[in-house]
């Protein structure tokens, strides 16, 4: 019952299967906290549910992810008979739109983000000048990845400036 429920929301056989096992494993750990068998039972398909709709908002994620890169890729690969300059312009103009996203990075974050890429300075050099933790300087490195990612992701940019970077790479 378990598995047909998880499938009616996943649309897949397997994720459903995976979700109800590690839903009934997750239950099981907490066993103990469960007096009454109907609380039990509402916790487990609750358990379910949830999994299955992350899994279906991940699946989601992933598809759209993965078509915007199949739509840059076949931009790019149009771009064979273009000349280097042309690659070039697109390059920088996504580098600009990462400088621009830098410079919208809340304050802290935004200094240690370009101490640490532009000036090239190591963590324990940061934290000295700075007069802060090395461990809030490693936070705020991630905490400014993790926005102008979320950022770029938006506007449709990583995807474009992760081809643009393979295809330098390859040359």
């Amino acid at each position: 019952m378990l598995c047909l429920y998880a499938e009616r929301i996943t649309a897949h056989t397997g994720a459903a299967e995976d979700i109800v096992v590690e839903s009934l494993e997750k239950a099981f750990r907490q066993r103990q906290e469960f007096q009454l068998l109907d609380n039990l039972k509402r916790y487990v398909y609750r358990l379910v549910r949830n999994a299955a709709i992350n899994y279906s908002i991940q699946v989601k994620n992933r598809t759209a992810i993965h078509g915007k890169i199949n739509q840059d890729q076949d931009l790019l690969q149009g771009t064979e008979t273009e000349s280097p300059f042309d690659l070039e312009m697109l390059r920088v103009e996504l580098l600009d739109e990462i400088y621009r996203e830098v410079e919208n990075l809340p304050g802290q974050c935004r200094i240690i983000f370009k101490m640490i890429f532009f000036e090239n300075l190591g963590t324990e050099r940061i934290a000295e000048q700075l007069n802060l933790n090395s461990q809030t300087i490693r936070s705020q490195k991630a905490r400014a990845i993790r926005l102008l990612k979320t950022r770029l992701l938006k506007t449709g940019k990583i995807a474009s400036l992760t081809l643009v970077i393979c295809w330098f790479l390859t040359q």
